[in-house]
């Protein structure tokens, strides 16, 4: 059984019909399964949870159009900061439609009414979003925006993506100057997975090309003219995403970043682009020259090197050149005469798949993209995923929609074995991030810093606390912990209020508290709690042979995460100093806070956690042979597991 191998075994179809499943199953109404739908496409094309309070669902009565709405807060790695990128923040607004046909313009539109504050019969929860998202619009800088994402089961047709682009105009006109639209389907899932086969497209790019041999051509692309390309790209395909599925950086979270220094050249001096920038570089099945003079028409093209540039490219001159007005002299005229002068030096190779691993590789060296991004992408996570596998029976998942492929694909070979069961690869990386390493605040609030070559995935994989390399074994104690978690219930719809966004808060509480049982047992001869360690105790505790031990250790750990987190205790959460003057009052970037546990953020739980181990340590337990405290009789389990 191969965890990786799966994907390209499974028709769409039968992909589609396994990723439905749950949407259809219990005989829903057709309003919860249009909730069901919105919610699981939007959560796997953003990879968002519903946990957190920047995720609303409006979906009902007087929603205006808006199903779900979900703020991506700017996603910096403050540890590993890019000080020539800036990220802003973006509002997406989600209009589904599954099993009901679909008006393009009319949804969009009435979305639009409802920004512009013309719909008067809204609902309650749309209300707050609107003025939310008032707020927003008049503190927005350049690098923040508001996209409109059309969620459907298939994809829009050619006429319904110009009508996309009609709506992005008016909203532009109506709206704001950073109004964008983007469509997701079923099909944007599938064709994400990474063995999937693309179908064959063909885009026409406009330049002055010279064969330098049989294969490559290398040329000048004016920034009109590449402008042009990823417009009839994303038309053609729905997805500008796709252009850098063989892009190291695709893979790096960097999807929305904008590099100030191109954005710079781009507004101010755009004729003179060609000469500060290196170029890009575009692999493709083939190309044959048009007809028309200076055409190339290439076959899936992808841009290996320069997704910063062609994305930059992308938004400064989208919001430039569709920006809509019909004035004459206009300083954006001058720019586009300016414009039209730029050039962006451009390769063209035409190369099999094997050979596209190399391209990207060393045409990124003269980038910040280090050999250890491409181990990660294209070495670690497989060995992982090969190892949770082969020893654990587990499904890794590396990205959204490999589990439904593999569900199908079982489906489809019942003869075969069955994995036991399927986890999200970046699931796990956070619950290491947050329990081992200790940062439960980043790991609720952002993606960048557990992504390859982000500051918190340096940590994890360089190990210099422990002589054992990271791997599967961290991995499977991680999703041992996170089953805990599962099971005790962290969600939107938890029975306790303490447990609707405190799921990384547990993980963290939970590792300090078997930390202080280790370093509290002399039989174990740890004289500090290094991540191997605490690896080697979860997988010890996890042995059926402890499941009294593990339980009671995971019951004291959310005991104590329901104290901080109710309202009106003594050393609640609350209560912090920096929850009100910080915070101001917000619980939920309260939680997300960097330096959530550490004593100058929250005092209070450092105490708690003390009280509460302290308490572990000292109480015996009767019903026990020698009347051992809670802590000796996990430890009893450690010593001899």
């Amino acid at each position: 059984m191969s965890s990786t191998s799966a994907t390209d075994k499974v028709s769409y179809e039968q992909f589609r019909e396994e990723w439905l499943t749950e949407i259809e199953a219990g005989s829903p109404t057709p309003f919860e399964k249009g909730t069901r739908f919105s919610t699981k496409i939007i959560t796997q094309y953003l990879d968002v949870t519903t946990d957190d309070d920047d995720f609303v669902i409006c979906d009902g009565s007087g929603d205006g159009g808006i199903d779900i709405a979900y703020l991506k807060r700017s996603d910096i790695d403050v540890g590993n900061r890019d000080n020539n990128s800036e990220d802003g923040d973006t509002w997406y607004l989600v209009q589904s439609k599954y099993g009901d046909s679909y008006k393009i313009l009319e949804e969009g539109n009435k979305v639009i009414t409802t920004l512009q504050g013309q719909n008067q019969s809204l609902s309650h929860s749309a209300k707050q979003l609107l003025e939310k998202l008032n707020v927003f619009r008049q503190q927005a800088s350049d690098n923040d925006r508001i996209v409109l994402v059309f969620a459907t089961p298939d994809p829009l047709t050619s006429q319904e993506r110009e009508n996309l682009e009609n709506i992005k105009l008016i909203g532009r006109e109506r709206v704001s100057p950073n109004f964008d639209v983007e469509e997701v389907s079923l099909t944007t899932i599938w064709e994400s997975l990474e063995e999937t086969e693309q179908p064959k497209l063909s885009v026409d790019i406009k330049g002055q090309f010279v064969d330098q041999y049989s294969g490559l051509l290398v040329g000048t692309v004016s920034l009109i003219d590449l402008f042009e390309f990823l417009k009839l790209y994303q038309i053609k395909t729905g997805n500008l995403d796709q252009l850098y599925e063989k892009n190291v950086r695709q893979f790096l979270g960097n999807r929305r970043k904008i590099n100030k220094g191109i954005a710079n050249t781009l507004n101010e001096n755009p004729e003179k682009f060609g000469l500060y920038n290196n170029g890009i570089t575009i692999v493709v099945s083939g190309f044959s020259k048009s007809p028309n003079a200076g055409t190339i028409t290439v076959n899936d093209p992808y841009v290996v090197n320069g997704c910063q540039t062609t994305r930059t490219i992308w938004q400064v001159l989208d919001n430039k050149i569709n920006a809509g007005g019909t004035g004459q002299g206009t300083a954006i005229e001058k720019w586009t005469e300016k414009a039209s002068r730029g050039g962006v030096v451009t390769k063209i190779v035409s190369s099999d798949e094997a050979e596209i691993v190399n391209i990207t590789r060393f045409t990124n060296s003269q980038n910040s993209v280090r050999e250890q991004d491409f181990i990660a992408l294209h070495s670690d996570f497989r060995n992982w995923a090969d190892e949770m596998d082969n020893k654990y029976n587990i499904f890794f998942e590396i990205q959204r929609g490999g589990i439904e492929s593999r569900k199908a694909y079982e489906k489809q070979h019942p003869d075969q074995s069955k994995f036991e069961d399927y986890v999200y690869a970046f699931d796990l990386i956070k619950v290491y991030g947050a329990g081992w390493i200790g940062v439960p605040g980043l790991a609720f609030g952002k993606n960048a810093p557990f992504l390859p070559q982000g500051s918190v995935y340096e940590r994890i994989v360089s190990r210099e606390d422990a002589d054992k390399p990271f791997g599967a074994r961290d991995l499977y104690a991680a999703y041992k912990v996170k089953c805990i978690a599962d099971n005790i219930g962290f969600a939107r719809n938890a029975d306790r209020a303490s447990r609707r966004q405190s799921r990384f808060l547990f993980y963290y509480i939970l590792m300090k508290m078997l930390g202080n049982v280790i370093l509290l047992t002399p039989e174990l001869q740890s004289p500090f709690v290094s991540t191997s360690v605490l690896t080697e105790a979860v997988l010890k505790l996890a042995n059926p042979d402890a499941e009294n031990q593990f339980n009671m250790l995971s019951n004291a750990a959310i005991t104590l995460l329901d104290q901080y987190l109710t309202v009106g205790t003594d050393n609640s959460a609350q209560n912090e100093t920096s929850f009100m003057e910080i915070h101001n009052g917000d619980l939920n970037g309260f939680l997300k806070a960097e330096n959530l546990g550490k004593e100058t953020h929250s005092p209070l739980l450092v105490q708690l956690l003390a009280q509460h181990n302290q308490a572990f340590s000292s109480i015996p337990m009767p019903m026990y042979e020698d009347n051992p405290t809670q802590r000796e009789f996990v430890a009893k389990a450690l010593v001899e597991n």
